[in-house]
């Protein structure tokens, strides 16, 4: 049996953070029933790839991968039946999730006060860049700014360079770890006490745990954290290493659980040079215990097969 059968959700979903979450969870066994509508379009339906290269807003590939796994219906939330609607399938909902801008589902008669005379016992998690209160609520956003927000642009790169940041929208495939799981948590409480729960995720927040470690360096040294390429402080040899010729390169990941502590110290810096000499990347990096015995005050590794 999946963790979220019988779970079902009604999701007030925009953008992609909102629908992962759903998404992932109906991956889990919950029915998901997504709500749209037709005078404002879900804006990842105008994202390609389109199926046969025909635009269309049933035919974008992106929009039906962050959704799949959902019912759909369409209603105007604006008119006194489209809300009636929505409000009867709340009743028969466990879990409402809106990614809406802060004070959106308020205007339009749904926020969870407006929720919870229908269903007592309803869960409900709003998921918006900087949650419901605060001086930013109402501004809205993707998530590639937020990715800056969070830090994570700024220490993505080289230390003498300009900052690279991950590849796109990059917290908008973090921030639905934790909003699945505040879920479950939810669903978990309210099996234990008989109460619902309302859940204000904010993405920033949610974001900004993905840098927690850095973070708590930063307030324990009071210097600002920088980019350090492929360097890794929790592990030795971790980098791309230059292999004779041209455009030729190896990498390591290696732990210190796997690599052993010794490659902690001084050894680390000269892999570079010893790489140098192979004619062609390797498939796999030979670990340590291939080598020679080494210590940091030992002789440099003898590549294997010599």
């Amino acid at each position: 049996m999946a963790i979220l059968e019988g779970v079902r959700i009604l999701e007030f979903g925009w953008a992609v953070a909102g629908h992962l979450t759903t998404s992932w969870a109906s991956g889990y066994g919950a029915e998901v029933i997504k709500v749209e509508t037709r005078t404002r379009p879900d804006i990842i339906r105008s994202f390609t790839p389109f199926k046969n290269d025909k635009a269309d807003l049933n035919n974008s590939h992106f929009f039906a991968r962050e959704n799949a796994g959902k019912k759909s219906i369409t209603l105007n939330l604006k008119h006194p039946q489209g809300r009636e609607v929505a409000l009867s399938l709340v009743a028969r909902c466990d879990v409402v999730l809106e990614s809406y801008t802060s004070g959106a589902m308020a205007k339009l008669g749904l926020a969870y006060q407006d929720l919870v005379q229908v269903k007592s016992d309803l869960i409900m998690l709003s998921s918006c860049m900087y949650g419901q209160s605060g001086d930013l609520r109402s501004m809205p956003g993707y998530g590639m700014p937020l990715t800056a927000l969070c830090g994570l642009t700024h220490l993505t790169g080289w230390p003498d360079r300009a900052p690279c940041g991950p590849y796109g929208a990059y917290t908008d495939y973090l921030v639905p770890r934790l909003n699945l799981l505040a879920i479950a948590a939810a669903l978990d409480h309210r099996q234990r006490t008989g109460r619902g729960v309302y859940m204000d995720a904010a993405q920033l927040e949610a974001g900004a745990q993905f840098v927690a470690p850095v973070l708590l360096q930063a307030a324990l040294t009071g210097e600002a954290p920088t980019r350090v390429g492929n360097q890794d402080s929790q592990a030795a040899p971790h980098g791309v290493y230059p292999c004779a010729g041209r455009d030729r390169w190896v990498a390591s990941p290696y732990s210190p659980m796997s690599s052993g502590r010794a490659w902690c110290g001084p050894w680390a810096r000269r892999i570079g040079p010893w790489t140098r000499s192979w004619p062609k990347p390797r498939a796999a990096w030979p670990g340590p215990r291939s080598w020679t015995s080494v210590s940091p005050s030992g002789p440099a590794p003898r590549r294997p097969g010599r």
